[in-house]
């Protein structure tokens, strides 16, 4: 399947690749690093993986700014109302001790989705197991919201990594909240475009129906298109995160991933290379 083709300012572009480069070495020479830190590293990480995508899907930048915001992200949620400071391996491999922190703008919904979505795409264990066990009663406390569906996706995905018995049932409570009737009206294009295709690929994926999960990633991949057209936000379309992360998990699970689209490269779903 094709990517969208915009006309692309491949100039800009290697620009845009170099500034999120140097903001991320910056980022993680930091000693002190807290919320607004960490969460400036998921960024620049994530946009590092979608202009490097823009360029070239064979980039393997891209999977280097996935990892950086995964680990940056689980140390983020990790520490989000922990009691102490607590010592937590970023991407460069040190530990850092990041402090206790408080809910802020910082540690939203979003911004846990993404470092989830990242650390499912490079494999990382580690990061996936504390951002899967973040207490979402806190990132409910962050002053930047999203609509009952968000948290719902969020409780259903951390059910999922930690193969919770109940992790259906938390998913169609998510999928039921996706009603347009019951979301603000500012978010039903997203709802209906990204947030409500990625639930049903991780319905398929639960169901194991391989058939279905490649049915399902067609649709998705369509209407992410349609939203980054509609969004005019082009650049960073090129790389469909949520169904690249679920593609990695499918192949994770024994699926067969049939699709072929540079939304989603498949020497990150098949873990064609080691992972930074």
């Amino acid at each position: 399947m094709r990517r969208h083709a915009p006309k692309l300012n491949q100039q800009r572009i290697q620009s845009a690749i170099m500034i999120r480069e140097k903001g991320l070495a910056a980022g993680l020479s930091k000693e002190d690093l807290g919320a607004g830190s960490l969460a400036s590293i998921v960024q620049l990480g994530v946009g590092l993986a979608q202009y490097a995508s823009s360029a070239d899907p064979a980039d393997e930048r891209i999977a280097t700014g996935l990892a950086a915001a995964a680990r940056a992200g689980s140390a983020m949620f990790a520490a989000l109302g922990a009691a102490e400071p607590r010592d937590l391996l970023l991407y460069d491999g040190r530990t850092r001790r990041i402090p206790a922190l408080a809910p802020s703008s910082s540690t939203a919904p979003m911004a846990w989705l993404r470092a989830f979505h990242a650390a499912t795409c490079v494999g990382d264990i580690y990061a996936l197991d504390r951002l899967a066990g973040a207490d979402i009663a806190l990132i409910r406390d962050s002053p930047t919201t999203t609509d009952e569906f968000g948290y719902l996706h969020i409780d259903a995905l951390c059910g999922y990594h930690r193969r919770d018995a109940d992790t259906p049932e938390r998913l169609l409570a998510a999928l039921k909240a996706t009603d347009p009737d019951a979301v603000d009206p500012r978010l039903r294009n997203y709802v209906l475009d990204i947030a409500t295709p990625q639930m049903e690929l991780l319905f398929r994926l639960l169901k194991k129906d391989e058939a279905a999960f490649n049915q399902t990633l067609v649709m998705a991949l369509e209407q992410h298109g349609k939203y980054y057209r509609r969004d005019q936000a082009p650049v960073l379309g090129q790389l469909a995160l949520g169904p690249l992360a679920l593609s990695c998990a499918a192949h994770d699970a024994g699926l067969a991933v049939t699709v072929e689209s540079n939304y989603i490269p498949r020497w990150l779903i098949e873990r064609q290379r080691p992972m930074p």
